[in-house]
């Protein structure tokens, strides 16, 4: 059994700097990043985003259109569990519960305090995974340089969210919140897609057509993955052949997470 890799630590530079010259270059940004590199700043940073990019579709979460088709999605729902038709009492009741203040502001903070902590979250379990599909090719290294690696490379994960939420805002959301059927179509309404999905809807060609066209089409998603292999070749020291198989392995579990969790919707 071989032992663990020693990967010697980089010179120290400001986590901006870090992020700044990864941006720029990959290979050589990621060079600066180490099993002790800090990066308090740099999750900091990705929670300030998270919760900057959900205020930005607070406006829409607070309009008439926005409650009315949330209302009648609720309707369906709840109609399909209960195999009957839900009377005009039942759903005056509902829209009580569902439309008061006090609902209104929990959702609205939860929205905001889940959202940086789902950031969190999935860099934990996706440094998790990423560690033991390199352990199952014999490239042992810390959790930690993982955790760092995927850190620096979610930079480009918030910059499409933040851009997603920004033409979801400026466009016709109210249209599209309208014509939404069904819980999938209702949260596609509130996140335009940046790849040729925009071109199209899952109601045209299929919610999984939809998430495949969507994710092999977007080039944030290309984006997030070349940083991954940049990491992991300029900060694990991992090999490059190797690097391009726990990259590969590494999305394709992504996208198939993606479709089992669309597939149920």
């Amino acid at each position: 059994m071989s032992d663990p890799v020693i990967v010697s630590e980089p010179v120290k530079k400001n986590s901006f700097r870090i992020w700044y010259e990864i941006i720029v270059n990959p290979f050589s940004g990621f060079q600066a990043v180490g099993e002790k590199t800090k990066i308090a700043l740099p999750l900091i940073c990705i929670m300030v985003l998270s919760v900057l990019s959900a205020l930005l579709i607070q406006p829409i979460m607070s309009s008439p259109v926005y409650e009315k088709a949330m209302l009648e999605i609720q309707y369906a729902a709840i109609e399909k569990q209960q195999g009957t038709p839900l009377s005009d009492a039942m759903k005056e009741t509902y829209r009580t519960q569902l439309t008061s203040s006090t609902t209104k502001m929990v959702t609205r903070i939860s929205t905001l305090a889940v959202s940086p902590f789902s950031y969190m979250i999935l860099l934990l379990i996706s440094a998790l995974v990423l560690k033991i599909f390199a352990s199952l090719v014999k490239e042992k290294r810390k959790f930690g340089l993982f955790f760092r690696i995927l850190a620096f490379a979610m930079i480009v994960t918030i910059a499409q969210v933040l851009i997603k939420n920004i033409i979801t805002l400026t466009g016709d959301w109210a249209a599209a919140l309208k014509s939404a059927e069904g819980t999938l179509e209702f949260g596609q309404a509130l996140t335009s897609p940046v790849s040729l999905a925009s071109l199209t809807s899952s109601r045209a060609i299929g919610k999984v057509g939809y998430y495949l066209l969507d994710t092999f089409t977007d080039i944030f998603n290309w984006l997030y993955y070349a940083f991954v292999y940049a990491g992991l070749t300029a900060s694990a020291k991992i090999e490059k052949r190797k690097a391009l198989i726990l990259t590969l392995i590494f999305a394709a579990t992504g996208t198939v997470m993606g479709f089992l969790a669309i597939a149920f919707i």
